[in-house]
């Protein structure tokens, strides 16, 4: 007899002043239930593992699809990065060249005008050694003609 058998027959005899001994029939129902218990104990325990195993099977999943979408939102993310900084630098691009074109349109412009007044200065600096040189005529030929 096991010491739970004999923990119950105190019990009893200690509650309802009953004794039983080992051979007693209705010791069958204890030994009944115990056998039921441990055998839902069991069972349970196989579910609890089916069920720990599909759990993490279900995690392993989920954790493959967060990081698939994880990696789906980052490379969007990146994509619409790079597409917003490839704009910015074709602005960027774009304003450059027109404020250098516009610098260089603007020197050219001054360059031309130093140019007109350099080749007017020039046209007065020929028409006053041409007259010059007709008074050097003049005065030369009334000095030495006379």
């Amino acid at each position: 007899m096991d010491e739970k058998t004999e923990e119950l027959i105190a019990l009893i005899a200690k509650e309802h002043g009953v004794v039983l001994d080992a051979t007693d029939p209705i010791l069958v129902v204890p030994t009944m239930l115990r056998f039921m218990l441990d055998e839902s104990r069991e069972k349970q325990q196989e579910l609890l593992d089916e069920l720990k195993s599909e759990l993490q099977s279900s995690l392993m999943q989920w954790d493959f699809t967060a990081k698939d979408k994880a990696d789906r939102i980052l490379n969007a993310a990146l994509k619409a990065n790079r597409e917003a900084m490839e704009q910015v630098l074709k602005s960027a691009a774009s304003q450059t060249t027109d404020l250098v074109r516009q610098a260089v349109t603007d020197e050219l412009n001054k360059c031309r005008a130093e140019s007109r007044n350099a080749k007017r200065l020039v046209i007065w600096n020929v028409f006053a050694s041409v007259i010059t040189l007709t008074a050097a005529a003049v005065a030369f030929v009334t000095t030495f003609w006379n």
